[in-house]
C-alpha cells in the first residue's frame, strides 16, 4: 500500500465533513450575514430620495396633463389644441416638472435600483456557490471513500 491509499480514507472523511459544513452553513448563510455589507446606510437613503423625488415628480406631471387636457376638451369631449400648447384663456399654467426634470429623476432612480437588485443579487449567489461546493465535497468524499474501502 502507497502513500496515496494509506490516506484517502481521512482525506475523505474531511471531504465529507467540511461538504457538511458548507452545505449548512449555505442554509444560515442570509441570517449570519448583513446586508449593510453589500447595501450602506447612504446607499439606502440615496434610494429612498430618488424614488421619491420620482414619485412626485411623475406625479405632478400627470396632474398637469390632467388639467391641460380638461381645460382644453371641448363638448363633445375631443380635444381642441394639443396639450402643451399655451392656455387659451390667458390664465397662468400650474407649474409642473420639465420633462428633463422627469427624466433626470427617472434615470436616477433607475441607476440606484440596478445597485439594489445587484446587491440582493450577489447576496443570494453566495448561499448557492456554498450549497453546490458542500455537495460537491461530499459526493466526492463518498466517492474516495467508496474507492478506498473497496483497495482495502
Amino acid at each position: 500500500m502507497n502513500f496515496g491509499q494509506k490516506h484517502r480514507g481521512p482525506v475523505a472523511v474531511v471531504m465529507i465533513v467540511c461538504g457538511v459544513v458548507l452545505f449548512v452553513l449555505s442554509w444560515t448563510w442570509l441570517s449570519i450575514t448583513t446586508s449593510k455589507n453589500l447595501w450602506s446606510d447612504e446607499q439606502a437613503k440615496a434610494y429612498a430620495k430618488a424614488s421619491l423625488k420620482f414619485h412626485q415628480l411623475a406625479q405632478q406631471n400627470l396632474h398637469r396633463k390632467q388639467q391641460i387636457d380638461s381645460r382644453l376638451q371641448g363638448q363633445d369631449g375631443r380635444l381642441l389644441q394639443i396639450p402643451d400648447a399655451p392656455d387659451p384663456h390667458g390664465e397662468e399654467d400650474h407649474a409642473g416638472p420639465s420633462s428633463q426634470d422627469l427624466a433626470k429623476a427617472k434615470n436616477q432612480y433607475w441607476k440606484l435600483r440596478q445597485q439594489l437588485d445587484h446587491a440582493r443579487d450577489r447576496q443570494k449567489n453566495a448561499p448557492r456557490f456554498l450549497s453546490i461546493l458542500g455537495v460537491t465535497l461530499i459526493t466526492v468524499g463518498c466517492l474516495l471513500l467508496l474507492v478506498t474501502r473497496k483497495a482495502a
